[in-house]
């Protein structure tokens, strides 16, 4: 089969390729730097592939490069969680989704994979599934995944044969940049790791990309409402998580106990305060309610449909550490 793949530069498109390529599948990667994606996939023994550059709003571009494949992985997307920038991002990720997916739709191509997000599906401490209803949001990032869902569904719901995937964040070693949920982690290890309520989700990105192949080759369902898919991997208390990253690091880390409704109350302050001057900093009401009332998702859907389980978290975060010790982000 040969597949498109969006984001093959980043954490998840490019443990996609890699999962493809190792299964024998061509690829066919959409990149904005040529050099760099050459670069990672030659370092990992591939030289056989098919590069498109450009970007995934260049819609004359993502269509000429869809032509001739089998599949379609969208992978791509904006992470931008600053403010200021809401309406850039919900533009970039909304018509970035629509140009690769309306022309796989067009082209008649029989495989096509939007990679979404668990935000979409977050409701505060209540078990979440591939049924539950999406999410309210103001968070520039989240409501563009919202209105990305809601367009996808409705293809869906006409009959297209596109599957959504739902991760949680993602780690995992051979990072080609520094992605958001790694960077985040490294910050755990270097600074603090909050002791609150609730706990982590996250999945391996070497499992999601072996989710993302395996639906790829199965049969599509006669109904493409239920080709919905949650991949949360594994879920941590934050007591668990910073004793696993300890383990995984091999040295004691800094832990600050905080009661879920101060980090809740602290997030509304940074909000109110964001009204009078420009706070960049990542904590807001919503990401405080993620810190501290993240529920569990459930992920049985997919484990149970095919061949696929969850690594050890153990394994993923000493993977991931060791990974970045040897790059010199961590020493």
């Amino acid at each position: 089969m040969r597949v498109f793949v969006t984001g093959a530069t980043g954490l998840v498109g490019a443990h996609t390729a890699l999962e493809l390529l190792n299964h024998g599948h061509q690829v066919r990667l959409l990149v904005r730097n040529r050099d760099a994606a050459q670069h990672y996939f030659l370092q990992r023994g591939f030289d056989d592939i098919e590069y498109v550059v450009g970007d995934m709003l260049d819609a004359e571009r993502v269509e000429a490069g869809l032509s001739g494949c089998d599949g379609v992985i969208h992978a791509a997307a904006a992470v931008d969680l600053n403010a200021k920038n809401a309406a850039q991002t919900q533009h970039n990720n909304l018509n970035g989704m629509r140009s690769v997916i309306d022309a796989a739709v067009t082209l008649g191509i029989p495989n096509i994979i939007y990679v979404s997000s668990l935000s979409v599906l977050f409701h505060p401490n209540a078990q979440i599934n591939e049924n539950t209803t999406l999410t309210t949001s103001e968070n520039a990032y989240t409501k563009s995944k919202s209105l990305c869902e809601t367009y996808v569904r409705d293809l869906q719901a006409r009959g297209e044969p596109v599957t959504i995937v739902y991760p949680s964040s993602v780690y995992s070693p051979q990072d080609p940049k520094l992605a958001e949920s790694n960077s985040a982690l490294t910050r755990f290890v270097k600074s603090i790791v909050p002791i609150t309520s609730s706990g982590m989700q996250f999945v391996d990105a070497r499992d999601l990309a072996r989710a993302k192949r395996l639906l790829l080759e199965k049969p599509n369902a006669e109904d493409m409402t239920d080709e919905r898919y949650m991949v949360g991997g594994q879920f941590v208390q934050w007591r668990e998580f910073a004793d696993l990253l300890e383990n995984a690091h091999g040295s004691k880390l800094t832990r600050l106990p905080v009661p879920g409704p101060v980090f809740r109350f602290l997030g509304l302050s940074f909000d109110l305060a964001r009204k009078l001057v420009p706070i960049e900093y990542p904590i807001s009401r919503e990401s405080m309610a993620f810190v501290t009332q993240f529920p569990v998702a459930d992920s049985s859907k997919i484990v149970n449909e095919v061949d696929l389980a969850f690594r050890p978290p153990q394994e993923t975060f000493k993977d991931t550490l060791d990974y970045f010790k040897q790059n010199g982000t961590l020493n």
